[in-house]
């Protein structure tokens, strides 16, 4: 199982709360967690280089269960449009205040072993990301 979730590093809030939440997700999930596919979607590719999303990833875990995806803006325009992840974020690095000009959808999608959509997952992104639920839903994809 995969979980897709379109964000930035410099993201203050949901960004890394999403992915500290995964990162419960996963060990929840026991010897089972490391099959999960956690996959991080830069939205802002003018800061988030390939170090930057490595090191951000590393706070929640090792690859292969988490990972980033950097892509050109046309590659990152088609995967969006293919959720509906709405997205916008500066042109360039050394935009004013680029934080507060970046914002996207706050969907955490979760697709099974074969490829398609399953759940979008909501509580991921809340105070209560609700593991539990999250977990038997993915413990049901891996049988």
């Amino acid at each position: 199982p995969v979980i897709l979730y379109f964000g930035f590093t410099r993201c203050p809030d949901a960004c890394p709360l999403t992915m500290q939440h995964a990162a419960r997700l996963a060990a929840r999930l026991g010897g089972q967690g490391r099959k999960l596919r956690i996959l991080f979607v830069t939205v802002d590719l003018a800061y988030d280089t390939i170090p930057r999303l490595k090191s951000f990833m590393a706070q929640f875990g090792p690859p292969p269960v988490f990972d980033a995806l950097h892509g050109t803006p046309e590659t990152l325009a088609a995967l969006a449009h293919r959720y509906a992840v709405m997205y916008q974020a500066p042109k360039g690095i050394d935009a004013p205040d680029p934080v507060s000009g970046i914002g996207h959808s706050d969907a955490t999608y979760l697709f099974g072993q074969d490829g398609r959509a399953v759940a979008i997952m909501t509580a991921l992104s809340s105070p209560d990301p609700k593991l539990g639920q999250n977990a038997a839903l993915i413990r049901k994809l891996m049988a």
